[in-house]
């Protein structure tokens, strides 16, 4: 299993991405051991306190991260890639796995989807609702529709990486010449949140609707925390948009997160994460069921289960001294 944060894909992990892959790491390694049979082989970056779980063999990762997993990756039986799609790292780190041995998406669904603005582009083809998605490259300010704002971010970030939101179209248009590789959204009204989904062979189990809160910080916005399983109470409403989902884009295999809005006039699909997500860290307790084996259990060719049980509401706090955004939901 290889964490890109904290296995040493950046020269200093910090921040919020160190606090959600640190999250997303001790999850699955505590999952995975809780299971028979499986040894687990992990990475981790120098200067990060090692993990010393029981069942768990840790290769410490210098100033050659690439090389390090790649030999770790040759020694393997199966590769779990974690990472961020910036700069195709996902894809990169997927590609160092075994052919057919890689839990996760495959490499032309990773390719997709690492664009948010040709994912949205392959999913309002299809039919399904989207939050608009403009390239910042070529965008005209003046002939944008009216919004309460617009949202300015990496059209292959992760999280709320680089993301700015504006109000001031003058701000926007002097803002955008500086934007390259960048998509902008307005800013919708609504309740932020994510599907968490089993993906496999064009088809999917929708395992948990989760709620995130926004929170602003000195820099903008970020993810504050998240109820994984917190919106429930909505599955049976948002399962043909997980499965319309899911059969835009072939290829999902494993645990892959969606990011929407929730409207007065129905949902809207912002992004797919096309691997574990930070609503992993609750995913288990939510479920009451181990989510490691139910990929595992995909990967030995296992059918994909026909139901799974409602999930209770299991709170994530990413950063609880933050302030919560007053007005409206993030797009």
């Amino acid at each position: 299993m290889c964490e890109f944060i904290t296995g040493g894909g950046l020269a200093r992990p910090e921040g919020d991405l160190l606090v959600e892959g640190e999250g997303m790491r001790s999850a699955l390694l505590r999952d995975l051991t809780a299971l028979g049979g499986v040894r687990v082989v992990t990475v981790r970056a120098a200067g990060l306190a090692a993990c010393r779980r029981p069942g768990v063999a840790e290769v410490m990762v210098g100033n050659h991260c690439w090389s390090t997993w790649r030999s770790v990756c040759a020694q393997t039986e199966w590769l779990w890639p974690i990472a961020p799609e910036t700069d195709g790292a996902l894809a990169r780190l997927s590609a160092l796995g075994k052919p057919g041995r890689v839990l996760g998406c495959i490499a032309h669904a990773l390719r997709l989807t690492a664009s948010k603005h040709a994912t949205v582009r392959r999913l309002a083809a299809r039919g399904i609702p989207v939050v608009p998605t403009f390239s910042a490259r070529s965008v005209r300010v003046r002939e944008l529709p009216r919004a309460r704002g617009w949202v300015l971010k990496p059209d292959d970030g992760v999280g709320a990486e680089g993301l700015c939101l504006f109000q001031d179209r003058k701000a926007l248009e002097s803002r955008l010449r500086q934007a390259p590789g960048q998509i902008l959204q307005p800013f919708i009204s609504g309740q932020a949140a994510s599907l968490t989904l089993l993906c496999a062979h064009g088809r999917c189990r929708l395992l948990a609707v989760n709620r995130q809160n926004i929170h602003g910080h000195q820099d903008g916005i970020r993810l504050g925390s998240l109820v994984v399983g917190g919106l429930n109470r909505y599955k049976r409403d948002l399962e043909p948009l997980a499965r319309a989902v899911t059969a835009a884009v072939s290829g999902l295999w494993g645990l892959v997160g969606v990011d929407l809005i929730l409207t007065r006039s129905g949902p809207r699909v912002l992004e797919i994460n096309p691997r574990l997500t930070t609503a992993y860290i609750g995913l288990h307790a939510s479920l009451g069921i181990n989510p490691a084996r139910l990929v595992l259990d995909l990967a030995r060719g296992r059918p994909m289960p026909r139901h799974f049980p409602g999930g209770k509401a299991v709170l994530v706090d990413l950063c609880p001294t933050a302030r919560r955004v007053p007005r409206g939901d993030l797009a």
